[in-house]
């Protein structure tokens, strides 16, 4: 028996049979730097890292098509083309689980991580904006 496997098709043939076996993997952007030990969690708060070329038009549509809610309400800034020229680095904040997950499924999206700090101090007031 002899058995290859390359991307999402796997052909293995026994006996001059062949059998070809599809299947269907859902891309995730990897989420970085989000354990603990990292430093204070910004719950909700996350880097996220387009890959060289995809537009944020591009990627607000496609997270639109996935969860029906537009990106754009949840970013607070955006890191300058000097700092990472011909990719698009932006701060989303409020970001709930179903959001992330539009978002980690954009193909077109490299790495996200999350937003970490230093441990707040007792009695400091943080404001949000």
């Amino acid at each position: 028996m002899m058995f290859w496997k390359s991307g999402l098709v796997a052909v293995s043939a026994t006996i001059g049979i062949a059998f070809i076996y599809i299947t269907r993997t859902k891309y995730q952007a990897p989420l970085v730097s989000c354990e603990q030990g990292h430093g204070y969690l910004y719950p909700g708060n996350y880097l996220v890292y387009l890959s060289h070329g995809h537009s944020l038009e591009k990627h607000a549509k496609t997270v639109s098509v996935a969860v029906n809610r537009d990106i754009r309400d949840h970013i607070w800034w955006i890191l300058p083309d000097s700092y990472y020229p011909g990719q698009v680095v932006y701060s989303g904040k409020r970001v709930d689980d179903e959001l992330l997950g539009g978002v980690r499924a954009d193909k077109g999206v490299q790495e996200i991580h999350c937003e970490v700090g230093e441990l707040v101090p007792e009695g400091l007031q943080l404001q949000v904006s």
